[in-house]
């Protein structure tokens, strides 16, 4: 970018908004490309994830910026993802998995493919494991993609969401 600022119209999770940017870098996560920038003007001026296809418009400004010497990309990310994390998680979930359930749990994200790394299967082939989530709703959309290779164990409320999904899709395959 050789320090030149970019003007970007962007969707957030509040609705379109234009900023001019600093661009720090890229980063590719699960799939999906960020960029790591510092707004150009206003109060907070701490580097921001802006997923990229989230990007609307993108020019190329004729400003051009500081880039603060000190800033390292993967630090600032495993720092920022770490927090992420630590906000977003409010609850856990202990499943039963097997060899396969723990597979593919692994490719849930960074935290249940750590989780999954970890864990050893039984002489049954079966592994329970507590994992983070972020709410009864979320973790049933994820779970589901595990299929009868994972159970529920608790919480009752995560066990009774997967029951009626089950329940739901056994109908409509009937």
């Amino acid at each position: 970018w050789n320090s030149r600022r970019i003007a970007v119209r962007y969707e957030s999770w509040k609705g379109e908004v234009a900023r001019t940017l600093e661009p720090l870098g890229l980063i590719l996560k699960g799939g999906l490309w960020y960029l790591a920038a510092r707004p150009a003007e206003g109060r907070g001026r701490e580097p921001r994830t802006y997923r990229v296809s989230n990007i609307l418009e993108l020019t190329l400004v004729e400003d051009t910026f500081e880039r603060p010497a000190a800033f390292d990309l993967a630090a600032w990310w495993a720092e920022t993802s770490r927090r992420f994390e630590a906000e977003i998680f409010t609850g856990t979930a202990t499943l039963r998995l097997t060899a396969e359930g723990l597979r593919r749990l692994a490719r849930l994200g960074a935290e249940q493919a750590r989780i999954a790394a970890g864990a050893r299967p039984g002489a049954d082939g079966r592994v329970e494991v507590v994992v983070p989530i972020e709410s009864v709703e979320h973790a049933s959309t994820d779970f589901l993609r595990l299929g009868a290779e994972a159970e529920v164990l608790a919480p009752s409320a995560l066990r009774d969401a997967m029951a009626a999904a089950a329940r739901r899709l056994a109908a409509l395959y009937a």
